[in-house]
């Protein structure tokens, strides 16, 4: 016989009874237990890295880009040029208008932008290469997000090269959108297409092409008067006020035109996403597109 206390009370327990129960709550529950599964490399490749598509549909296909779209995209996007321009005038984006004064800090943001942010972009490519259309718009965002890192290496190494004297105003800086406009005209390939082929079925997307198609209509109309006013010499002086001359100012309005082509970009492919205007992340990718979100903000910190 055992006795055993419980809050007080004793009780007398036969020895084999208590046996019987520590056997059964040590060894029973370790019996009954799963053996665990063993880790598979494939598996995870295929299932959570590249996750297979739920089906033949272009918005069942868009669970393999990883990258901000939709309403979060557009703030992305609207956040990324408000860097570039701030760094490119040597200007800080946070205050903004006061000028840059930390070159290595700068530096150290904008590689540590670059060397996340692309490598991310690099991998949905990998994870899309069964659409073309998404691989192209990989690689355009991939250069977004090189040029707004390389823009902040570019200033930082001007900003130690002047340091101390008054920080040379240049526009060649901005000669790295060179880069970003080959992005455009690529990404916009594979955009053209994937609307193309929803625009008859989707009437999201002709809203959303009515809309931008209307507002880029309206730009190169204004354009155009610009241009042909400008070659009379009616608007010549006001071209000249306002840009510089007539070469800034198309270049302006083509900076603009690719601004406006990646907003159509993130609204368009919200509008063929399931129901999805915003362009949040499935739990697949979330770490993916989130990680790539917050790294492509890196430069907004340049002080």
């Amino acid at each position: 016989m055992v006795l055993l206390n419980f809050y007080g009370v004793e009780f007398c327990v036969p020895t084999f009874s208590v046996i019987l129960l520590f056997v059964n709550f040590l060894i029973f529950p370790i019996s009954t237990l799963s053996a665990p599964t063993p880790f598979d490399f494939e598996t995870f490749i295929h299932d959570d890295l590249i996750p297979q598509k739920e089906g033949n549909t272009i918005p069942d296909e868009l669970q393999c880009y990883s990258l901000p779209y939709g309403g979060i995209g557009f703030a992305s996007h609207v956040i990324t040029y408000y860097t570039v321009i701030m760094l490119g005038v040597g200007r800080k984006p946070l205050p903004p208008f006061s000028k840059l004064e930390h070159n290595y800090w700068d530096f150290f943001l904008a590689l540590a932008s670059v060397v996340i942010t692309v490598p991310l972009a690099a991998f949905t490519i990998v994870r899309c290469l069964g659409r073309w259309q998404f691989v192209l718009l990989a690689v355009w965002k991939t250069t977004m997000s090189f040029t707004l890192a390389v823009v902040g290496l570019h200033r930082s190494v001007k900003l130690r090269k002047y340091k101390g004297m008054e920080l040379e105003e240049e526009g060649g800086i901005f000669a790295w959108l060179v880069v970003y406009a080959l992005g455009t005209i690529v990404g916009l390939t594979g955009l053209i297409s994937l609307v193309i082929q929803t625009f008859t079925v989707n009437p999201k997307v002709r809203i959303i092409t009515y809309v931008f198609g209307g507002i880029v209509g309206a730009a190169g109309l204004i354009t155009l008067i610009a241009m042909y006013c400008s070659f009379r010499g009616d608007a010549e002086g006001f071209v000249t006020s306002v840009f510089g001359s007539m070469f800034a100012m198309v270049v302006a309005i083509a900076c603009c035109m690719g601004m406006l082509a990646a907003f159509y970009s993130d609204w368009a492919l919200g509008a063929i996403a399931k129901d999805d205007w915003a362009g949040a992340p499935s739990d697949d990718n979330k770490w993916l597109y989130w990680s790539y979100f917050a790294a492509k903000r890196l430069p907004l910190l340049s002080w």
